[in-house]
């Protein structure tokens, strides 16, 4: 029987004992593989990243962690964890195999790491991140002149703002009654009503008409996610190959569904949005949009800048995708929100 996988041991017992031996708090340590890096052409992604913030500033890296699976020679992941460090400009990095935990502190070069005797002392308590989002004044600025744009309720900006908080509402109330469990083609006219234009939106369609159940499926798959399991739901939900997936839906197509799922949890990933992040310099790194850890981290993303909207129409978390997709297509190039895109658009 194959033990448990490197994720699952490392949720279960290095998470845990990283905030009691580094003595952080909860929100300072990021989830485990959520933290993208960018190593010459590639994107990959850190176990854990222990953040900090100087008073006022952006968070920044303090300590890398990579885990290997027990018995495994760390000598093999210090060039990986040094690396990420180096990347991500943290003065430390750890490997562990779980039993053994090696600390460095991070030198200028491939093998200049100095080994320490223990955990490095962290900064005082009152300059751990609290949050993965760095709010710069333009960023907030934007924020506000977007929300005086939507004050106005017969402004094109609210009226596109609110169908989508609706336009996912009415999914969330379509999926979460049983009756179409029983007729599955009633699902996919409801999915069809409310789901965004996309080009592989009527491939996707053909399919789930030839076979209804396949759509069924999926969304009881995604309506079971959750915080422990949403990477691997997500991945499995992908590719025509996958065990849940259906032929030619995207990630733009089951974020979709996500959205619908669960309103306030999720939102709908697009390259448009996820430049507009990359723009703010809200993150260092220009994600691929192409599986479930470049939707969760841009995700998490998304949740944290609802925080900076006062949302006083109580719209769901698509105000942020909104937000962002408009900036990126509209008012980056005219200063106006106002004007009319061609929104809803996948990156097939």
């Amino acid at each position: 029987m194959e033990g448990p996988s490197e994720k699952e041991i490392a949720e279960r017992r290095v998470g845990p004992h990283l905030l009691e031996q580094l003595g952080v708090p909860d929100h300072a340590l990021s989830k485990y593989g959520r933290v993208p890096v960018q190593i010459g052409g590639n994107l990959v992604w850190a176990d854990y990243v222990c953040w900090y913030s100087p008073r006022g500033g952006r968070r920044r890296a303090f300590c890398v962690v990579e885990v290997k699976r027990p018995r495994q020679a760390l000598e093999e992941a210090r060039p990986q964890a040094e690396s990420y460090a180096q990347r991500l400009n943290a003065p430390f990095c750890c490997c562990t195999d779980v039993d053994d935990y090696e600390w460095f502190l991070t030198g200028d070069g491939p093998g200049s790491s100095v080994r320490l005797g223990g955990p490095p002392s962290l900064p005082a308590h009152e300059f751990m991140a609290e949050s993965s989002l760095f709010v710069s004044p333009h960023l907030q600025e934007v924020v506000h002149s977007f929300e005086a744009a939507i004050a106005e309720t017969t402004s094109e900006i609210y009226i596109d703002s609110k169908w989508h908080h609706d336009s996912t509402e009415r999914l969330h109330q379509a999926l979460m009654r049983a009756e179409w469990r029983e007729n599955p083609t009633d699902l996919l006219e409801v999915v069809d009503q409310n789901l965004m234009r996309t080009r592989s939106k009527y491939r996707v369609r053909r399919i789930i008409q030839e076979e209804p159940t396949r759509l069924a499926s999926l969304v009881e798959w995604l309506g079971e996610i959750s915080d422990d399991n949403a990477e691997a739901r997500i991945e499995e939900s992908l590719g025509k190959n996958s065990k849940r997936g259906i032929p030619f839906a995207n990630l733009f197509f089951v974020t979709q569904l996500l959205a619908g799922l669960h309103p306030d949890k999720y939102t709908v990933i697009h390259s448009s949005a996820v430049s507009a992040l990359y723009y703010f310099e809200a993150t260092d790194v220009k994600i691929e949009i192409s599986g479930a850890r470049d939707y969760l981290y841009f995700n998490d993303l998304c949740r944290e800048l609802m925080t900076k909207f006062s949302n006083e129409h109580h719209f769901n978390l698509s105000l942020a995708h909104n937000f962002l997709w408009h900036f990126q297509e509209c008012y980056k190039r005219t200063s106006n929100w106002n004007v009319k895109a061609n929104h809803g658009c996948d990156d097939d």
